[in-house]
């Protein structure tokens, strides 16, 4: 069997209760991510 590799497919932007924007996706396989950051900031948080 070949190689798995993931794609992320980012599906769900919002806004926390802190200000910071949310993300978060999948893959086909199940796999899941989310990741959080300040707009000021400028660089993800995994």
């Amino acid at each position: 069997m070949g190689e798995h590799i993931h794609v992320r497919i980012w599906d769900v932007t919002g806004v926390g209760d802190d200000g910071e924007l949310l993300e978060s996706a999948h893959c086909r396989c199940g796999a899941t991510w989310n990741r959080s950051y300040r707009p000021d900031d400028g660089s993800p948080e995994d």
